[in-house]
């Protein structure tokens, strides 16, 4: 014998069951206003994530590319002794008398020294950068200034003449953290700082010689 169901009926108000004009109001804005409220809400979000990730992207430095300016920041400095002349500071100081065209690299905006003779005798006291000794005079001198980042091994940027870095294990054109640690441990050059990088490109390896944070 079967059983018969019994539905249990449920009786709905006609307020719950039939369009209101308040119903309605709260639909149409409803309809408009969670577009809006979403867009404003995610646009805001993405402003602050774009600005938390590109806040060191925006660090403006007083050097950038390859702007010769930036070498009156480096710290190798020589005075001129008097009876000095390139040829006898490349010998004494450089252990190398044929590094007369890196000692003129290095101080691309002093005419003295661009326009100086190997045995012309410079002018007394003048500062001069000097090369380290571990340049070679067989390789192109590169001079390149910009931001440094040593958070983010991800990021590597390279516009223009100017160059942004971040790196970890990562490197660029050849240049590893490990070149600097030593000035990253002592706290010389920091996260963000605004630095120039003096290397040297030879058949495509990569020599970096010297990095030093801009003032």
């Amino acid at each position: 014998m079967e059983k018969q169901v019994k539905y249990l009926k449920i009786k709905i108000p006609n307020w719950l069951n039939k369009p209101t004009i308040f119903s309605k109001m709260l639909a149409i804005i409803l309809l408009i206003g969670l577009p809006i409220a979403g867009f404003f809400i995610g646009y805001n979000y993405k402003e602050k994530i774009a600005t938390k990730n590109n806040e060191k992207k925006v660090i403006e430095c007083e050097f950038e590319g390859s702007d010769p300016e930036a070498m009156n920041n480096y710290p190798n400095k020589y005075i001129v002794n008097p009876g000095d002349n390139l040829k006898s500071i490349a010998n004494n100081e450089l252990d190398n008398k044929f590094t007369i065209n890196e000692i003129k690299y290095f101080n691309l905006n002093n005419n003295e020294i661009q326009t100086a003779t190997p045995g012309a005798i410079l002018t007394e006291r003048l500062s001069i950068n000097l090369p380290p000794k571990e340049a070679s005079i067989y390789s192109n001198i590169i001079i390149r200034s910009g931001v440094i980042f040593l958070d983010d091994p991800l990021v590597k940027q390279e516009y223009g003449w100017g160059i942004k870095w971040r790196f970890e294990t990562a490197t660029l054109r050849g240049f590893q953290r490990s070149f600097i640690e030593d000035q990253i441990e002592s706290g010389e050059i920091k996260d963000g700082d605004c630095v120039t990088v003096i290397y040297q490109s030879f058949d495509g390896n990569i020599k970096p010689i010297s990095v030093f944070k801009q003032n």
